[in-house]
């Protein structure tokens, strides 16, 4: 058995790990809520099983990251993955933190390739109640402050069953909109340039379809609004 193969299994193995809202529903009535880890955990990860070393490269805005693992020969094995795309305006006051979230982002996405965090996409999403005001409450109306803690209280969700249900009965309600998805950097980069060729209703349609992260919605926001403003 090879080297990459015998450390990618130890790599997969789950690791402690949090929860935070993904998204909301329209009326904003329910939270959408996903398990992630951080980069800290990632290092951890890295230094417990392997000798290791990061790099960071942004090609057109975008922020690549890539983790290389040194075998026993000495020989550096690298996956490369890419965060969102940062714009070049060190005058904008989320500049430095979209910086950092695409880095960070893109640093998790390569540790995804070796394997690590992967067991997050067998885990269900949590749905919890919202207050008027689109906070996560518990079944009481109580806020909830800590929404990992308050989870991982009520009992962690199981990997995701090979197929829905059949109901019996079905409700007579009107059902809900599925769950939006991920962005995809393609999909990213579809929108961006969607939005250079004037086509800022159709990016505006499509963007409650999908879950953005910080950086995501921090450049396709500031995209959009000086598309209008032009």
């Amino acid at each position: 058995m090879s080297f990459i193969h015998t450390l990618s299994q130890k790599l997969r193995q789950p690791i402690p790990y949090q929860w935070r809202v993904q998204s909301r529903n329209k009326d904003k009535t329910k939270a959408f809520c996903s398990a992630y880890i951080d980069a800290r955990q990632v290092m951890d990860v890295l230094d417990t099983h392997c000798q290791w070393q990061s790099d960071f490269k942004e090609i057109d805005g975008f922020i690549f990251a890539g983790i290389g693992i040194t075998d026993d020969n000495g020989q550096t094995h690298w996956r490369w993955d890419c965060g969102a795309r940062v714009e070049n305006d060190e005058k904008d006051q989320m500049y430095e933190q979209a910086g950092k979230s695409a880095a960070s982002d893109a640093f998790k996405r390569a540790a995804v390739q070796w394997g690590i965090g992967r067991f997050l996409y067998d885990l269900e999403m949590v749905t919890v109640k919202c207050d008027q005001y689109g906070n996560p409450v518990d079944d009481r109306g109580e806020r909830i402050w800590d929404l990992t803690k308050h989870i991982n209280t009520k009992g962690k969700p199981q990997a995701k069953a090979p197929q829905e249900p059949v109901k019996a009965n079905p409700s007579p309600e009107v059902p809900e909109s599925p769950e939006p998805q991920a962005l995809q950097p393609k999909q990213f980069d579809a929108m961006v340039k969607a939005i250079s060729e004037g086509k800022i209703a159709e990016v505006e349609a499509a963007l409650p379809k999908y879950k953005l992260n910080l950086a995501q919605k921090t450049t396709l926001t500031k995209l959009l609004k000086d598309a209008k403003a032009n």
